[in-house]
């Protein structure tokens, strides 16, 4: 899956001491939330959105400690 507001791969990041996120335009939380919906995924999305400096505004979805982060990127890399 492709950021749409960047043309970026759509990441999983680790970096986080809550667990593993991902950082996703706010206009595809929606689209993304289904993805992982569909994957059996738990998560839980941030609702507010930010934007800095005239970019996208941006929410997080949180997927927990215990998430299998290879499964959600393969099931974020299957979407056309």
């Amino acid at each position: 899956m492709r950021d749409k507001s960047t043309g970026s791969r759509m990441r999983v990041s680790t970096d986080g001491r809550g667990g593993p996120y991902i950082v996703v335009p706010y206009l595809q939380l929606d689209e993304v939330k289904h993805v992982l919906e569909r994957a059996g995924v738990h998560y839980w999305a941030e609702m507010n959105a930010v934007s800095v400096s005239g970019m996208a505004a941006m929410s997080v979805i949180n997927l927990g400690k215990g998430c299998d982060v290879a499964k959600v990127q393969q099931h974020l890399d299957n979407v056309a």
